[in-house]
């Protein structure tokens, strides 16, 4: 019942862009690691079930896996929990299944998660970590990596996460436990991290161009966007920007740019010194932040002043920016305007480039014919149906025709599209689906707290606020900071649990905590409901069992001792910390045990217990064994056990005949019926009986000793007769005679 299974599962891109998904479960045993990611071609990622804590039978969870490019798919799943074997031995656990972790590229500092090996066995369980194996560099490591775990008890590692070595991307390590001889002797548990990139600073466009007409405008500009990477959060990014070639420039010349948000400058050319040529002019413009530098390339071409009859082509402006939010409309077209500065009609068409395999960008006309002198006006639209989050670049290329078809001077004309995607205002899935505790019945010390972490993205009115609900009430749940607010995108909320089995009975327990978040409107934010469940499982406590034998009986004559022993076998029943200790006691001296304590580990004990009637005189004597025990961490185990004992101890027969004699020869004795027959000690009357017909008597269960035995009677002529005899008595007296003289 300790054990978990674990599989991987790939999710395809069969597409272009790239898909954003997030996993979620319904099920407090069924996990997903990691739970949410964008991937442009595949990902491999894993899923566990966790069988701690569940009791035996069947079960059935599914996982709801969403993504921005189809409906929700569902993957079901059915697990099995079987019952352990009575007085199983060492039992290995280890949970939870899974861990994920967050790094971003280059980043020095280690992470830490904790995981917990468990024993729910009634032996200790010695358990080691195997070598770790395909790593492409040393980045997972666990501590302790061997141990010894006792009885019903628990120990927490630490998961340690060095990301430095590790390239942007999604990894997977698996760790393997064994334990030799133990139920579920192999457990895995994976452990996957996602290193995001190291902040930095990315353009819309690496390479931009120009077409000019001597004797025309011949300053021109185009906007470049300047993004942050997502890494950055709350860092803010200072750049500066410098030119190679004087008719190259930018507007604002420097800034400062936080994560997620973008800048938008002007790329600025003055080709008013520039001959015309048929070869292009090249320059570079240069964007520094930090030790490192972006570098974006600029092409004009300088066309000779055309014909006076041809048509001269300009288009206005040459750069154009969209925003919207993901699941949003579209945003409203933006208007370009085609101006014709010749002498003769200009034809003209447009080109969209890029053609991935979603094509959002679109122009009303296509194409169409502006007279001399005058205008025309083309629609850039696009279309954000089917886009993720992030930035996107187009470029729309306006090619002009004289009316035989040659190239218009200025021809062609290049608009850059700028579309910013930006992320709706969403609250991630918790950091965990589900939060397993365990602890013994009546336990002094509480489970180890868990966090739960949670995040918000995208363009949110800032501060949200989160609240959290248990359902149903669970009065041993106790969450750490149950509301809060987060103050920006990429930042986290963190919530702490925490149980406490006070006055809880063994069973299982299982409640859902739902954290709910609404922006500075108090409007609900996307993914505002997210839910966890909190299972907590109380296991019986150790309790010394009633000893088989719990009444023992002796029969012993005066004298004797018992000659074997009567064996009292003791076990415990629960969760308990081995070995156990334990004490027996009597106050009873005719009782002897052969152990007053001994350890159990698991397998039973047992101690003998002889009587002795040496000192003792005949009778019926009880007494009391009480057998306490404690565990292996000093605790008391359960309640005092005790065993009643009965002693039988027999005596001795005084038997034989009183006579009549009438002198001291008795030559011609005769029974002397109906005599009474007195047994004393020294001065006290110790038995008294009357001779039968034939003067006969008997005294039964005597004890050892020295007596006098008296007689007094009269015959059938009603003469007296009186007698006495000294007896000492060492073993059954039978055929004593007593002699009673006439007085």
């Amino acid at each position: 019942m300790g054990t978990n299974t674990i599989r991987t599962l790939t999710l395809a891109n069969s597409g272009g862009g790239s898909i954003s998904w997030s996993a979620n479960s319904d099920a407090s045993w069924l996990l997903v690691a990691p739970s949410q990611g964008i991937f442009s071609q595949q990902e491999v990622i894993s899923l566990a079930v966790q069988r701690i804590g569940l009791k035996p039978g069947d079960y059935r969870g599914s996982i709801t896996i969403s993504s921005n490019v189809s409906p929700p798919q569902h993957i079901e799943v059915d697990m099995t929990v079987r019952a352990l074997p009575p007085n199983a031995g060492p039992v290995l656990a280890v949970s939870p299944a899974l861990l994920s972790f967050t790094a971003t590229n280059g980043q020095p500092n280690s992470i830490r998660q904790t995981l917990t090996v468990s024993n729910p066995g009634s032996r200790s369980l010695n358990w080691s970590l195997d070598p770790m194996q395909g790593l492409s560099c040393p980045w997972l490591g666990v501590s302790p990596s061997t141990g010894t775990v006792s009885s019903g008890g628990s120990l927490t590692l630490a998961v340690n996460v060095k990301s430095q070595c590790l390239l942007p991307g999604v990894y997977i390590g698996t760790l393997k436990f064994t334990a030799p001889g133990a139920i579920d002797s192999s457990q895995a548990v994976n452990v996957a991290v996602v290193v995001q990139p190291y902040c930095g600073l990315v353009t819309s466009t690496g390479f931009l161009t120009f077409t000019v007409v001597a004797g025309q405008k011949t300053t021109v500009n185009q906007s470049l966007s300047l993004n942050a990477t997502s890494s950055c959060a709350g860092t803010p990014l200072f750049w500066r920007s410098s030119s190679t070639a004087s008719w190259l420039s930018v507007t604002p010349g420097s800034g400062q740019i936080n994560a997620n948000d973008n800048a938008l400058v002007s790329a600025n050319v003055n080709a008013g010194g520039l001959a015309a040529s048929s070869k292009p002019y090249y320059a570079n413009l240069s964007f520094v932040f930090g030790q490192s530098t972006l570098t974006v390339m600029a092409q004009v071409t300088v066309q000779a002043a055309p014909p006076p009859a041809a048509p001269i082509m300009s288009a206005s402006p040459l750069s154009l920016t969209f925003s919207n939010i993901q699941g949003q409309p579209n945003p409203t077209g933006q208007v370009v305007t085609i101006i014709n500065n010749g002498h003769s009609s200009l034809n003209w068409h447009s080109t969209i480039t890029p053609f991935p395999s979603y094509v959002w960008l679109a122009t009303s006309p296509s194409d169409g014919t502006i007279a001399p002198g005058q205008s025309g006006q083309v629609t850039i639209n696009v279309n954000t149906a089917q886009l993720t989050p992030g930035n996107y670049v187009g470029q729309i290329t306006l090619n002009g025709m004289d009316a035989k078809g040659n190239p218009a001077p200025g021809s062609p004309q290049t608009i850059v599209v700028d579309l910013v995607m930006q992320t709706p205002c969403t609250l991630s899935p918790p950091s965990s689906s589900a939060l397993s505790f365990s602890s013994v019945q009546g336990a002094s010390a509480t489970p180890a707290a868990q966090t739960v972490m949670f995040t918000g993205t995208g363009s949110c009115m800032w501060p949200l606020s989160w609240q959290t609900s248990v359902t149903p009430a669970a009065s041993w749940l106790t969450l750490i900071q149950a509301s809060g607010t987060i103050g920006g995108t990429g930042q986290s909320g963190s919530l702490g649990v925490n149980s406490n089995v006070t006055g809880l009975v063994a069973g299982s327990y299982s409640t859902t905590v739902t954290i709910s978040a609404s922006d500075a409107s108090a409007v609900a934010v996307q993914g505002s409901t997210q839910t966890f469940t909190v299972t907590l499982t109380v296991l019986p406590p150790c309790v010394l069992s009633p000893p088989s034998l719990a009444r023992l009986a002796f029969s012993l004559v005066q004298g004797q001792a018992t000659s074997t022993a009567l064996n009292v076998a003791l076990s415990e029943s629960g969760t308990c910390a081995r070995p156990v200790t334990w004490q027996a006691s009597t106050s009873s001296p005719w009782l002897a045990l052969t152990a007053t304590s001994g350890t159990d580990s698991g397998t039973g004990s047992t101690f003998g217990v002889n009587a002795s009637a040496v000192n003792e005189l005949p009778g019926t004597y009880t007494g009391t064994i009480t057998i306490t025990a404690t565990d292996s961490t000093g605790s008391v185990v359960g309640s005092a056990q005790s065993v009643a004992v009965t002693l039988t101890e027999k005596g001795f027969t005084i038997s034989g005949t009183v006579l009549a004699c009438a002198d001291q020869t008795c030559a011609t004795p005769l029974p002397l019926a109906g005599a009474t027959v007195t047994v004393t000690s020294g001065s006290t009357t110790v038995a008294t009986t009357t001779a039968d017909a034939s003067g006969n008597y008997r005294f039964s269960n005597m004890a050892l000793g020295s007596y006098t035995i008296t007689v007094a009677g009269s015959d059938a002529s009603n003469t007296h007769y009186v007698g006495s005899l000294a007896l000492t008595l060492t073993g059954n007296a039978s055929n004593t005679t007593i002699q009673a003289l006439p007085g």
